[in-house]
Formats: structure tokens, C-alpha cells, sequence
């Protein structure tokens, strides 16, 4: 019977320290049977010596279990906070200490000690913990476990494990299952592939002996007597960001490869620290400087498509529904509709089409969805069905099934939680379903020519001649470990005293990760350089990292002087190497603001037409915006403005909204207007109406003062209009009708908020304001308010847009007079254009006794002729005052899109 064949595998940390051995190996001399691999490459391979299976195991499910029902445990309080985040910490400090535990009767020195204390009490949890759990085992663990039950010469193929200590670092368990494999092939063990692999921690320094990259390379963190004087080996730079980080270091590596022609781009390298920032930086700019990059991984993570939708599904359903949650359901990429229609209608939810309209060709699988979000659950019956329905609903491509799989998960987790006909417990549901960061599934490319990249936790996988350590600050090189919210040092201190049971600590971790540091600096010959991020990516400072002091103690150098070599002054530039130097004649400055006003040579007041060629009228608001920046209303017509999304508030545009909905409701057309004392309890029910179409979201509890003050404010404002009405003999014969006209050759259009027929043949146009009236009172005075006279063209050359309507478009054609007023809600104060005499009469009226529109219309008429000539006046730094305290006009034209403020001239620049 033939004998297996034996496979000698040397367990290396990482894939850096794998790919390293490799090339040694390689170099040295052939040898078959032999494989370099990372631990859990090993495990496979001894599962499959065996031909086993995976073992069954609900982990997760056991221990989420085991932690809420041990009542009086120390998490117990965080776990009903925060389940997840509980579970885990608990978890972690749990398996850290069983896995250094005999296999065969795991976690009993922990079970059978007594401690004092916090350590003592905890400890003690976790013993319960561990009899609860019934020796049920993560998956890690569970495969160490079958494997120690098998024979190790009874394999289909015989294993030889060479390993050092340390490195990796191996747990009781995996050092047991080391030993079990190696009891039947420690007579065939190769000498010469333990001395290979000792080398990867025993690399001499490749610098040369005198440098002072040597000296940090053989003294870094220890404290020796004799310092280094520094040279040309060693520098740090002081950047702005990541950003620049990755911009000098491309710039720094052509200037490399440009003073020395004998050098490889694979000896220069790139050490990058643990965030993920830095992968999507250094790739934009080393590709724009036609720099391949050897070793950087993926580094990005992928959105967790399903979870994200269950949860904000969740939100959804419970009603009112959050504004952002709705519209990131409906841009899903999972829903069953395109990502432009789904982008296209959360816009308009944004926009405050709470109703969720449907569209031309919805799908009726979309439609069905449309209808599960405009519903909404108390019960956990409807609820489930709603989950199950929309799972069944979603896309069906191959690219998404992971995120669809997710969504399914999610959903039957939810599902399992949920009583059926109990009241839905909201935040529990939610915090469960919560999105995880799923890491970007790419294989790393490495190359014999590419960049030689490195990551800071990783072993250094080749030699390289030059450095540029990236993301030299505080919390790298080394690394922070991860710090035991369960246990402290000194708690861990107490157990390993009293149990004499080694268990990792964090000063083992730091020792680990400095020694780490210096092997990666040790594969160095010629040059590093630390680049230190003065901010990060949020903008906030940040300090060096804690290298640099035990660096700062190895220089012989004089204290007050700075060995950080700001990019920012000329002076420590011109002191550091390899930064490429450009000169004022290699400038090319593209211009970004133009030299005078844009001429276009065509009409653009022509941009927008109908089906049959017909010019689209302009608006008051879009003609007041042309009057403050004639770009702010390009931009306006080319849909080139910033489409934002931002969480519900009740803002100034919201409160009007409701405001003159619940005005148009309560003051209708053709209705016998209400008694003073019904108009309370009227507003309150219309409110509440207007609200469920308009902004849903001020119903819950959290606005409840909001809406109880504008309640307040519209019966007030609602009792002065109607005392106003009532001493004008006013009837309403039209709310919120659209009116037309024109304005020379323009074509105008607006919403009057109401109109009122007064006796004698009088006609009113009323636009009701949610502010008071002192702003508009002095923008009536110096003549800026063009609503008054377009409102009236529209009447005098037009009339109702709405062909149906021929008996109120004959009405205001036959009125004697037409005139216009702003009624102010805030202070109940009207604002008109037109002296009656019952005026006088009337508590709160005011008559304007100028023209209030003839600065504005003089400003628009002048802005109309500039743009049908195909010419934008841009704005000029004293516009904004201009507008804000002289023609008493708010600028916000100028705020809508920040590249209004790109193009602005000074006062004077582009005039002829």
C-alpha cells in the first residue's frame, strides 16, 4: 500500500511574509512539498487531508442566545442599549480567553479561580457564559476541535508544520493542534526550511553602517547611549492631508526615477498606513502620473445594499416617515425599477411629494412597492408580510443577488423577532439590521515592475532601496490594539497571576506591532521618508506618531530646532530631497474666473419651449432671481443646481407652504367664509390635514411644540384676515390660480394666492406671506417689489391660464381696478399697492403711496434685453450688499449654487 506523500507548510503571519518566503525559497534551490501559507490556508489543507467537512454551527445564534438570558451579568444594561456592539465585546473577551485554554477541557482554570473585584466579577460571568453556552464553539475553534479527534498518520496526505514563536503569534489551541499534527512527522522535518523561515525575522539591516537609517534601523525604540547625527538617509515632511500626502509622494517617486537611471520603480516603496482613505488617493494620483503600483489592495468597502434597505424599510413603515429614509429606499440599486427612476424619485420626495406619484412605465412589481412604502405598521403581523413582500420584490440580477441575499437575512431575522399581534418595538428591530462594512472582495495585484507597496500591519513582502512612509501620525507605527472594554491590563495582570494561563495583553500587542515596524524599516538601503498629515480627513488636527519621539531621542541635534520639514514654507522646501522643483515659466494656470460678463450669442430667454416651439413663460420668483444674478437663472433653466437631500425641517419655505395651503382651505372660493369663533377649531383640522399631505413628519411627538406654535400663529393671522375681509365686504372668488400674460415680448405666468371681489367692480390680488411686514414694507418703499406690477400685466394682458374658467377670466377682464396685497401673517399686517377708501377703516392695512415696483421693473426689463442678446451680467462683489440693505431684496439667488460665488468681479472688472 503506498505510503501518503508528506507536505512540508511554513505558517508565515500574512500574504507579504508568504510572498517573501516564497522568492527566498525559490532562489535558494527547488524542493517539492513544500507550501507557504497563512493559518487558515492551513487549516484547509489539514481538512481536506481528511477529507472533512465543515462543522454545522449556529454560533452567532447560541451565543446572542447565552448573552441575553444570563440575567445579572455585567453587560446586561449595555445590552439592552445596544445588542450588537454588546454581543461582540463580550464575545471578543470571552474566545480571547478560552482559545488559551486546553482544548480538552476548555476554559476550566477561568471556571474553578475566585477573584476579587471587577476582574473577579467579570471573570465570573463569562463562566456562566461558557456553561450556558453548552459547548457550543465559533467556527475558528470548532475546526481546531475536529481535527485534534483525528489520527494524524491516517490523513490522505502527512503534514509537517514549521512555525515560530510569535510570529504568528498562536493561541493554546492552535499550538495544540500544531503538536498533534507534528507527533507523527518530527523524524522527517527539513532543517533548512526552519532556518528560511527564521530568516523573515532575523533580515540584518540593509542599510549602510554609518547612516543614520542604519542606526534608527538597529536602535528604534530602545533608548541606546550613542545618537546619530542626521543625513541624507532619513527625512520628515510635514503635509496638509492624505491628499497631498499622496500627491507629494507620486511627485517624489518621478523624481526618483529622474535622478537615478540605474533605478527600478520596484525599489521604491510605499508603506501605508491601516485607513482606508489612502487607497483611493494614492491610486488617483499615481495615475495620473503614469505610476503602476505593485501590492496596494482594494481597500474600499462595499455599501451593504441589503441590510441598508431593510433598515431604512423599517423606517419607512413606521409612520411618519423620516424623509431621508424614503428616498434612500426608493434609490436603492436593489428596487425594481432603474437607478435613474429611483434617483429621479427620491428627488421628488426631497422635493415634497410625500404621496409617492407614480410614473410612466412603472412596472407592477414597482408599483407594489410604491404601495408597501406609502403604508405603514403598529402590529407585527403586517409588518412581517410587508418584510416577505418587498424580499420578493427586488431585482433579480446576478451583480445584486448578494445584496438581495442580505436583504433576505436581514428580513427573516427581523421576521423571527417579531410578535405577531404585539405592538412593533421600533428601535430594537432597527439596531439589529444596522449596515456592516463589507470589505471590497478584489484580489490584490502584485507586479515584478509596479511600485512597491507595503500596508502597516503587514510584513514587507520584497526589498526596496527608497521609502515613503504615508500617514505618519498618532495611532500608527505602531498601530493602536484593540482595547477590551471587559477587561483592563491590570484585570488581565490579575487573571494570568492567579491562573497562570498566558493570555495576550496589550503591551504584548505594542511590543508585536513596534517590532513589526522596525523589520519593515530593516528592508530599506538607501532612504526613508516619513510624511506626517498635520489634519485628518475630517480637518482636524492631528500630532505625529509616537515613533517620532523615540526618533527625536536617537538624533544628535539640538532641541529648539525641527526635524519636521514644513511643505508649507519655501525654506523647509528647499531643504527636503527628491521633491520635484517647478518653475514659474512650467505654470499653466487655467483662467477660472472670466474677464467680463459671458457672452453666449444666442437668446437665451429662448432656452425653454413647449411641445410646439412656443417660448415657457417666466415666473415672478424666476424673474427676481434673473434681476439678482442673471447666472443664478441660467443655471436655474439648465437644471444645473445642486440637487441636495437634507433631513426634515420645519424651515421658512415648509411654514409657508402650510401656511397658504391651510389659508386657501379655511378662506375657500364660492364657500361662505367661517364665523370668528369656528376659525380655531377650522385651522386646527385643516392643519392637520395639510400637514398629513405636505410634511407628515411634523405629526410625531418630536415636533409637537412646532406645531402647536404655527396652529397659534394661523388662528391669529386667520382672525385679523377675516376681520379684514369682512370690513372690505371682500368675497373669495379664486385661490391659488394660475394667471398669464405677458411682459413686452416675454411670456409671464404666476399663482395669485387669492383673489377678491370688492363692490364696485374692484378687483384684489392677494399673496399671503408667512414673515411680517417690515422686509417687504421697505422693499415696497424703494421700489424693488416686481410681484405687484407683474401680477397686474398678467390680469391686463392675459388672465386665467385656465381655459375652463371663462366666467373668472371674464370677471377680472371687466374689473375697473386690479390691485395687489401681501398679507402678512406673522403680524397680521397688509401691504397694498392701491389707496381704497375704506382702507382707513380697516386695522393693519397700509397703503403704499410710491410706485413699489419701478426700481425692479427698470432692474428685469434691463436684464431681459442683456439675455435675449445672449450676454450674462455676472455678479460684482458689491452685489450682495446691494440687494441685502439698499433695494431690501434677500440675495438668496446668490447662495443656491456655489458657483455663483466662483464667477464674481470685482465692482468696475469686464465694463468696457
Amino acid at each position: 500500500m503506498m505510503q501518503p506523500g508528506i507536505t512540508h507548510f511554513l505558517l508565515v503571519p500574512d500574504s507579504g511574509a508568504a510572498r517573501r518566503l516564497r522568492r527566498v525559497l525559490a532562489s535558494e534551490a527547488a524542493k517539492t512539498g513544500v507550501v507557504v501559507g497563512v493559518w487558515s490556508e492551513l487549516v484547509v489543507m489539514a481538512m481536506d487531508s481528511y477529507a472533512l467537512q465543515l462543522p454545522e454551527t449556529d454560533w452567532n445564534g447560541a451565543l446572542h442566545g447565552a448573552v441575553s438570558s444570563l440575567s445579572g451579568a455585567f453587560w446586561q444594561e449595555s445590552y439592552q442599549n445596544s445588542p450588537e456592539e454588546t454581543v461582540s465585546a463580550v464575545s471578543h473577551a470571552y474566545v480571547q480567553l478560552l482559545e488559551e485554554t486546553d482544548p480538552l477541557s476548555p476554559f476550566r482554570p477561568f471556571s474553578s479561580v475566585t477573584l476579587p473585584g471587577r476582574a473577579g466579577a467579570h471573570l465570573s460571568d463569562l463562566a456562566r457564559l461558557h456553561d450556558e453556552l453548552g459547548g457550543a464553539l465559533p467556527e475558528n475553534l470548532a475546526l481546531i476541535q475536529l481535527l485534534l479527534g483525528m489520527e494524524p498518520a491516517e490523513g490522505l496526505r502527512r503534514l509537517h508544520i514549521y512555525s515560530i514563536d510569535s510570529h504568528p503569534r498562536l493561541s493554546n489551541w492552535q499550538q495544540a493542534l500544531i503538536a498533534r499534527i507534528n507527533s507523527s512527522t518530527a523524524e522527517l522535518a527539513d532543517q533548512s526550511l526552519s532556518r528560511a523561515l527564521s530568516g523573515l525575522l532575523c533580515a540584518s539591516t540593509a542599510a549602510n553602517p554609518e547612516s543614520g537609517l542604519h542606526a534608527l534601523q538597529e536602535n528604534l525604540f530602545d533608548l541606546p547611549d550613542k545618537k546619530f547625527e542626521l543625513d541624507d538617509t532619513l527625512q520628515w515632511l510635514g503635509v496638509r492631508d492624505f491628499q497631498e500626502e499622496a500627491e507629494v509622494a507620486a511627485g517624489m517617486v518621478q523624481t526618483l526615477l529622474k535622478d537615478d537611471a540605474a533605478l527600478k520603480l520596484s525599489d521604491i516603496g510605499i508603506l501605508v498606513p491601516e485607513r482606508v482613505e489612502y487607497e483611493g488617493a494614492l491610486v488617483d494620483a499615481f495615475q495620473l502620473a503614469g505610476l503602476p503600483m505593485s501590492g496596494l489592495a482594494d481597500g474600499s468597502w462595499c455599501r451593504d445594499l441589503g441590510r441598508e434597505l431593510i433598515l431604512n424599510f423599517l423606517h419607512v413603515r413606521q409612520k411618519p416617515p423620516p424623509v431621508m429614509a424614503l428616498a434612500a429606499c426608493l434609490s436603492s440599486p436593489l428596487m425594481p425599477w432603474s437607478l435613474d427612476e429611483g434617483a429621479k424619485a427620491a428627488q421628488n420626495v426631497m422635493d415634497g411629494d410625500w404621496a409617492l406619484s407614480s410614473w410612466h412605465g412603472i412596472s407592477k412589481d414597482g408599483e407594489s412597492v410604491l404601495d408597501l412604502l406609502r403604508r405603514g405598521d403598529t402590529k407585527g403581523s403586517t409588518l412581517a408580510y410587508a418584510l416577505r413582500k418587498l424580499v420578493s420584490l427586488l431585482k433579480s440580477d446576478a451583480e445584486l443577488a448578494a445584496g438581495v441575499g442580505r436583504a433576505r437575512v436581514a428580513s427573516e431575522q427581523i421576521c423571527s423577532m417579531i410578535e405577531k399581534d404585539e405592538p412593533v418595538d421600533w428601535p430594537v428591530l432597527r439596531k439589529v439590521v444596522a449596515p456592516e462594512r463589507l470589505p471590497n472582495e478584489v484580489d490584490t495585484e502584485f507586479s515584478q515592475e509596479g511600485l512597491t507597496v507595503w500596508r502597516e500591519g503587514r510584513e514587507a513582502w520584497r526589498p526596496v532601496r527608497h521609502l515613503l512612509v504615508l500617514g505618519f501620525c498618532a495611532g500608527h507605527y505602531p498601530s493602536r490594539g484593540h482595547i477590551s472594554p471587559v477587561f483592563s491590563e491590570p484585570d488581565i495582570g490579575e487573571i494570568i497571576d492567579a491562573t497562570g494561563v498566558t493570555v495576550e495583553t496589550q503591551r504584548n500587542r505594542l511590543d508585536q506591532a513596534r517590532s513589526l515596524f522596525k523589520r519593515q524599516l530593516n528592508m530599506v538601503s538607501d532612504s526613508v521618508s516619513f510624511m506626517l498629515p498635520r489634519r485628518d480627513p475630517a480637518g482636524d488636527p492631528q500630532s505625529p506618531s509616537e515613533a517620532m519621539e523615540f526618533m527625536s531621542y536617537l538624533r544628535d541635534t539640538n532641541e529648539d530646532s525641527d526635524e519636521v520639514l514644513s511643505l508649507d514654507l519655501s525654506a523647509d522646501r528647499e531643504q527636503a530631497r527628491y521633491l520635484p522643483e517647478c518653475h514659474d515659466d512650467d505654470l499653466q494656470v487655467p483662467g477660472v474666473r472670466p474677464y467680463g460678463d459671458i457672452s453666449i450669442g444666442k437668446d437665451l430667454l429662448g432656452l425653454r419651449t413647449d411641445g410646439e416651439g412656443n417660448q415657457e413663460p417666466e415666473s415672478p420668483s424666476a424673474l427676481e432671481k434673473m434681476m439678482v444674478s442673471p447666472l443664478a437663472w441660467l443655471l436655474q433653466r439648465l437644471h444645473a443646481e445642486p440637487a441636495l437631500w437634507g433631513a426634515e425641517e420645519a424651515n421658512v419655505l415648509l411654514l409657508g407652504t402650510l401656511s397658504h395651503d391651510v389659508f386657501e382651505h379655511v378662506f375657500a372660493q364660492d364657500t361662505a367664509m367661517p364665523s370668528r369663533s369656528e376659525l380655531p377649531g377650522r385651522i386646527k383640522e385643516v392643519l392637520a390635514e395639510v400637514m398629513g399631505r405636505s410634511a407628515p413628519f411634523m405629526q410625531s411627538s418630536a415636533w409637537k411644540v412646532e406645531c402647536r406654535l404655527l396652529e397659534a400663529q394661523l388662528v391669529k393671522a386667520a382672525e385679523a384676515w377675516h376681520d379684514m375681509l369682512s370690513e372690505l365686504d371682500a368675497k373669495v372668488i379664486g385661490t391659488e390660480k394660475w394667471l398669464k400674460g405677458d411682459l413686452g415680448k416675454l411670456p409671464i405666468h404666476g399663482q395669485a394666492d387669492a383673489l377678491l371681489s370688492l363692490p364696485g367692480n374692484r378687483l384684489l390680488i392677494v399673496d399671503y406671506k408667512k414673515s411680517s411686514a417690515s422686509s417687504r414694507r421697505r422693499r415696497m418703499e424703494k421700489g424693488y417689489d416686481s410681484q405687484v406690477e407683474l401680477y397686474r400685466k398678467m390680469i391686463q394682458t392675459g388672465g386665467v391660464k385656465d381655459e375652463a374658467e371663462a366666467a373668472l377670466a371674464k370677471t377680472l377682464k371687466d374689473a375697473d381696478s386690479i390691485g395687489v396685497v401681501y398679507f402678512n401673517m406673522n403680524d397680521s399686517v397688509a401691504l397694498s399697492d392701491t389707496g381704497m377708501e375704506e382702507s382707513a377703516k380697516v386695522p393693519g392695512w397700509e397703503v403704499m403711496e410710491n410706485d413699489v415696483s419701478a426700481e425692479a421693473m427698470t432692474l428685469i426689463q434691463e436684464r431681459i434685453s442683456e439675455l435675449n442678446k445672449g450676454k450674462v451680467r455676472l455678479n460684482r462683489d458689491t452685489d450682495a450688499e446691494f440687494f441685502d440693505k439698499k433695494a431690501n431684496v434677500k440675495p438668496y439667488a446668490l447662495e443656491v449654487t456655489p458657483l455663483t460665488g466662483l464667477f464674481i468681479l470685482a465692482e468696475g472688472e469686464g465694463e468696457e
